[in-house]
């Protein structure tokens, strides 16, 4: 089974709570303790980002990330972490489905061309096969940055 992301925001906040400052790996040491589910490197990096978009986590510089001090995008204060796992009104759920949608379709398809690049012996390849490599790259980049917005 596999983690929402909505979940791994709520372990996120959950692990931020103290106001220490974590590098991923305390994350995802945080994650794998309080569950079994599966989840993708995409989906963890675009919940961090999502939360320092919305003012919740602070990127300290790069990898290295803490609650921000004097609330959040939810009006600061500890109720907005405590209320995470609440429902979203019904005219937000429609929205928020979608994304998950576009996300999981374009997680798997950038997971798909990374095995397909990685798999390229770049010595053997022609140069416009060279070329398609370095565009698949490009695609793939622009792809975790859409990611990233969902």
């Amino acid at each position: 089974m596999r983690l929402t992301t909505a979940e791994i925001k709520m372990l996120l906040r959950q692990c931020a709570a103290d106001e220490e400052i974590h590098p991923i790996e305390d994350f995802k040491r945080f994650i794998a303790e309080r569950t079994e589910k599966n989840y993708s490197v995409g989906q963890l990096s675009g919940a961090l980002a999502q939360l320092a978009a919305l003012g919740e986590l602070e990127n300290v510089e790069r990898g290295l990330y803490r609650k921000k001090k004097g609330g959040s995008a939810f009006g600061g204060g500890n109720a907005a972490w405590e209320r995470c796992g609440e429902e979203e009104k019904d005219e937000n759920k429609q929205n928020k489905e979608l994304r998950e949608q576009i996300r999981t379709c374009l997680e798997a398809t950038e997971e798909r061309l990374a095995r397909i690049a990685g798999a390229a012996n770049v010595w053997e390849l022609s140069g416009e096969d060279f070329e398609l490599l370095g565009e698949t790259r490009r695609l793939s980049e622009r792809i975790k940055a859409v990611i990233s917005r969902c």
